[in-house]
């Protein structure tokens, strides 16, 4: 299953239609389409509003660790031309300053750019960031949800300084992820795939046995061993097998320390950001 957030719901109307899926007859507080493998929100404007449809799809339909986590929408840059899409590769929250840096294992074909959510629509087109309104409220809370590789923020710029924010209209916008629905497809195939094999991963614990049956962890540590060795195997799912990477490890430290060095080359190395 992958979830999909959306602000509004003329960005989410390419996708319905594509992807044929059908509204429910739950009267929550979001509106809530489905399909087969596919669940998409319309969470309104803003980080507190991301976070909260992201929030209520969590508790409401399974907690399911595998699942991807996409958000799409339209965003304005200085000089981005109108209809380019773009991956995020750092995420910032304007208000708080905070930052995030979603993994990029998918292809490596398309454009990437940091994106700083704002609080207000940024209509100075100032900076060199693309400028919107969801994605920090959206990758803080869904990222508590599913290992960061499976939660990814995908922009449109609809605006810039030669086609500034007031002439964007509610068909317009709908036609700019129209545009890009091939893409945005590549992208939520390989998301799926990264889940399928995150879990067969985690239906496959022989590795975690073998570790633990070799070096001692506290109750703490466990846990944050799990995590890792999930992060390894979907990073570098054909690497060396934890027997030559973890040989000179004496104590569990030694351990998670060395499989955070991996996991974190492997997430540098997995794609060059554009």
């Amino acid at each position: 299953m992958i979830n999909i957030v959306t602000a509004i719901q003329c960005e989410a109307k390419p996708l319905l239609k594509r992807y044929g899926l059908r509204g429910g007859t739950d009267r929550g507080p979001f509106r809530i389409y489905e399909g087969e493998d596919m669940r998409l929100i319309v969470s309104g404007i803003g980080k507190i509003a991301a976070a909260a449809a992201s929030s209520y799809v969590f508790t409401r339909f399974g907690r399911d660790p595998c699942s991807a986590w996409l958000n799409i929408g339209t965003a304005g840059h200085a000089a981005h031309p109108i209809g380019k899409g773009i991956l995020a590769h750092k995420i910032t929250d304007a208000g708080s300053g905070l930052s995030w840096y979603p993994p990029l294992i998918l292809e490596a074909h398309r454009h990437t750019d940091a994106i700083i959510t704002v609080d207000r629509p940024a209509l100075e087109y100032t900076g060199t960031a693309v400028h919107e309104m969801e994605a920090a409220g959206f990758y803080a809370t869904a990222s508590r949800f599913a290992t960061s590789e499976l939660v990814q923020c995908y922009k449109v710029i609809s605006d810039n300084r030669a086609r500034p924010a007031h002439l964007i209209t509610k068909d317009f916008a709908a036609s700019l992820i129209d545009e890009n629905i091939s893409e945005i497809g590549e992208i939520i195939q390989q998301l799926n795939g990264l889940a399928t094999r995150l879990s067969s991963i985690n239906e496959e614990p022989s590795i975690l046995n073998e570790i633990l049956a070799n070096w001692r962890f506290t109750t703490y540590e466990q846990n944050r061993l799990r995590h890792l060795v999930r992060r390894w195997r979907l990073l570098s799912p054909g690497g060396q097998e934890h027997s030559q990477v973890l040989a000179h490890c004496r104590t569990g430290k030694e351990v998670l320390a060395c499989l955070q060095a991996v996991v974190d080359e492997a997430s540098c190395h997995a794609v060059t950001p554009r």
